[in-house]
């Protein structure tokens, strides 16, 4: 490895560690405001962190079987139990790259553990692109329309939305305009032509089963837009359930206590810092402190980053690095083996090979 490569990849390094570590840091500072202690951060009884433990296991299931559900319709083989550990390790890759660019070629790649082509995989990551965004549209326009708080909340729903559509309208097209033979801009980034070609393969794989997207029964396309629903429900009740297992909701507050995290949640998509860099523990103290009380707040924010962002990042760490262990002993199964022999050259009288193995890639 070059040094250059090396200084970057340090610094890449240094970048994520700092921008989690501010997030925690604004936790602290929100803490240290009120003049809560450490004491008065871990004081949320069992049976808050229970609801918020049943929320988060909704919101986890329902993705996992919306993708359970799109791989059925288009014909690409996946297991229930598979798609649950994709999401778990998009969660996780997403946490510590930026704009969380890392989830998705982490959910694809543990999705082809079943067999799965790139293509197929593709085309069922684009399919729960499609159904995320077409319902934040909707839910975004319903809050502007209807909902009596600030149009910030809807602006970065409509902001992720729109922001999916066109990742995914780059995905088709790509896929559809690549050439026979690879741009000039390929050989320079020292890929072979084999592997363009590859990549063609799985383009057009990619677009085959996106077009069977549009011939999903429409009970399929209802039961996925229940788990969709159920996903995103779940996802932003993780708050209200802590609030409501420890002190009950205040009066008035449920509306804020659901659509505020709505909106960080997927604002925390766009910003550039891995985890928010702080952003997301600001935004959650500024908008919610006149909601909940200060004895309240910076455990509130705590345990809300807990079960939303720490928790399903620990545990898709776990999945990643059991899928790579899984890989590499693979590898070392159906890496060839040499006699003893081999190392020293033929002994003596034994006939020449009359071939050599390939390398494995």
């Amino acid at each position: 490895m070059s040094d250059s490569r090396q200084r970057r990849r340090i610094a890449s390094l240094i970048f994520r560690v700092l921008s989690i570590l501010a997030g925690l840091g604004a936790t602290v500072w929100v803490a240290a405001r009120v003049g809560a202690s450490p004491g008065d951060l871990i004081k949320i009884p069992a049976q808050a962190h229970l609801l918020a433990l049943a929320a988060m296991s909704v919101e986890m299931l329902s993705r996992a079987a919306r993708v359970r559900l799109l791989a059925g319709a288009v014909g690409v083989p996946l297991r229930f139990w598979t798609a649950l550990r994709s999401q778990f390790a998009a969660d996780a890759a997403g946490a510590v790259t930026p704009s969380k660019v890392g989830a998705d070629p982490a959910k694809i790649w543990i999705m082809g553990t079943d067999g799965a082509s790139l293509g197929g995989r593709g085309a069922v990551l684009l399919g729960e692109m499609a159904w995320e965004a077409s319902v934040l549209l909707v839910v975004a326009v319903v809050l502007t329309l209807f909902a009596p708080i600030s149009r910030a909340v809807p602006l970065a729903i409509l902001s992720y939305a729109a922001m999916v559509f066109v990742l995914g309208g780059l995905a088709v097209w790509a896929a559809r305009s690549a050439g026979t033979q690879p741009p000039g801009w390929w050989s320079t980034l020292r890929l072979t032509p084999a592997r363009w070609h590859a990549l063609q393969e799985q383009g057009r794989a990619f677009i085959e089963h996106a077009v069977d997207l549009r011939r999903v029964p429409w009970t399929v396309n209802l039961v996925i837009l229940g788990v969709t629903l159920s996903h995103m429900a779940a996802r932003v009740l993780v708050l209200a359930a802590l609030i409501q297992g420890w002190t009950g909701i205040p009066e008035g507050g449920l509306t804020a206590l659901i659509l505020w995290p709505f909106a960080l949640l997927y604002l925390g998509t766009l910003l550039p810092p891995p985890g928010g860099g702080g952003v997301l523990e600001v935004g959650f103290a500024s908008a919610l402190d006149g909601v909940l009380s200060s004895a309240v707040l910076p455990a509130a924010l705590l345990w809300w980053r807990f079960y939303t962002y720490y928790l399903p990042a620990m545990v898709g760490g776990l999945v990643l690095m059991s899928g790579r262990r899984k890989r590499t002993a693979d590898a070392a199964v159906s890496a060839p083996t040499h006699p003893p022999e081999a190392a020293n050259g033929p002994s003596p009288g034994a006939d020449a090979p009359t071939s050599t193995p390939a390398e494995s890639g």
